[in-house]
């Protein structure tokens, strides 16, 4: 039983209810056994004690101090890098740093059980907040369509395309020639459909796929007005071929600070960027050589399997809500985000308040074996389950995606009380 009066609230009601007519939620658990709520909200105008989530911390030390509190709470994911956890002191009526409560004091759970837990209120402000990080609403960034599928399938039908065009001049009656004038307005078209794609990816804040699928984009919607201009004589075609090795060498640069980028994301998308670089220095000095032409259509059909395989396994895994087909994250114990995605600064694919709605409640045991506590983690909803990890383990989400979800960005339902992390 939660009827207890509040003393931000000034007023006495059962906790987490909105009127006396609302039912009482009692804790299914024994009645020696401790168990605490710890209420969070992040520090917002349009935040509260009344609008924050709670959890229930099962088996909490008898006298808890503010190390074990923070310790509680990194674990639990409420308090993460660049947030600053405050408790309300009802003694002070005021919230307290718990970094000024080390060493001064500790809270008494002592009698605390299930039919009368005790309450912790905490605050969290982001410390980030001041510098580009902002929250947005789940209606918003957060639940809009991601678009990277789209962009991938795009980019892979028109290096495939462009390879069979390529076979074409090389190798007679391989090709018919009236393919050149269809993919003249499919480089055109295909390439403004990767530029709609990476205005789309703008208004989900994915810098990398924006930034990708604009410049790419632009690029064949230039190939292929130039090859529509050369068919119908408005100019003639070039003598030699610098003004393509020129081009080849400014999206190589372009494309090598990606291939960077892609060191700490996932192993599909830095094949495909490896396998594009060796396409554009290939497809810049072939004008000169036939053989380097033989291995640009060999590795122009290699990065089209690839590109093929990212838009496979995005557009499946967001679609079953788990990894179906793996994009193998480079760094071990990172999640991967997608193949063609990294949020900017503006806003987090995934925001702040979505993450501290979606914890979950947490058990320690009081007496940890070797210095490591047993968290176990309850997920609700249909398909209940409860599983144990070691205390220095992150569990893994089992999702794809952080925006796409709820849609994961990494994907739990977006909604505010039943995402999953």
């Amino acid at each position: 039983n939660f009827c207890r009066a509040h003393p931000l609230l000034g007023h006495s009601q059962p906790f987490g209810c909105a009127g006396e007519d609302m039912a009482t939620f009692v804790v299914d658990a024994g009645e020696k056994d401790r168990v605490v709520v710890v209420r969070y909200f992040l520090d917002k105008p349009t935040t509260s004690l009344e609008t924050g989530t709670c959890i229930f911390w099962k088996k909490p030390p008898r006298e808890c101090d503010a190390a074990k509190l923070t310790e509680f709470l990194t674990k639990a994911g409420i308090v993460t890098e660049g947030a600053l956890a405050q408790v309300y002191v009802q003694s002070f009526g005021a919230y307290m740093n718990l970094g000024a409560m080390t060493g001064m004091g500790h809270f008494d759970f002592s009698a605390s059980s299930s039919r009368q837990p005790s309450r912790l209120d905490i605050r969290i402000t982001d410390l980030t907040a001041g510098h580009g990080t902002t929250d947005v609403a789940p209606s918003q960034s957060a639940l809009r369509c991601n678009m990277g599928p789209t962009g991938l399938a795009g980019f892979f039908l028109l290096v495939f395309f462009s390879t069979m065009h390529s076979l074409g001049e090389l190798v007679e009656d391989t090709v018919e020639p009236a393919w050149s004038d269809t993919w003249a307005c499919y480089a055109f078209f295909g390439g403004l459909l990767l530029f709609i794609v990476a205005m789309w990816e703008v208004t989900r804040n994915n810098i990398y796929g924006a930034t990708f699928f604009c410049v790419f984009g632009t690029s064949w919607m230039a190939k292929g007005m130039k090859m529509i201009f050369t068919r119908t004589k408005v100019f003639e075609p070039a003598l030699t071929p610098i003004g393509d090795l020129v081009v080849e060498v400014f999206l190589l640069m372009f494309t090598l600070v990606l291939f960077m980028l892609n060191l700490r994301m996932n192993v599909v998308s830095l094949g495909l960027i490896a396998a594009l670089c060796a396409f554009l220095v290939t497809g810049g000095i072939g004008g000169w050589s036939d053989g380097v032409q033989w291995i640009q259509i060999a590795v122009g059909f290699l990065l089209s399997l690839l590109a093929f395989y990212g838009y496979m396994a995005q557009i499946t895994n967001e679609v079953y809500q788990k990894v179906v087909f793996p994009t193998f994250p480079v760094r071990r114990g990172e999640q991967a985000l997608g193949v063609n995605d990294a949020a900017g600064l503006g806003v987090q694919l995934k925001p702040s308040i979505a993450r501290l709605r979606g914890i979950q409640s947490y058990e320690v045991a009081e007496q940890p074996k070797h210095g490591r506590g047993r968290f176990f983690q309850t997920r609700t909803g249909e398909g209940a389950e409860e599983k144990e990890v070691e205390a220095e383990e992150v569990p893994e989400s089992g999702v794809y995606e952080a925006a796409g979800e709820g849609l994961r960005l990494r994907p739990e339902k977006a909604s505010a009380s039943s995402s999953q992390q």
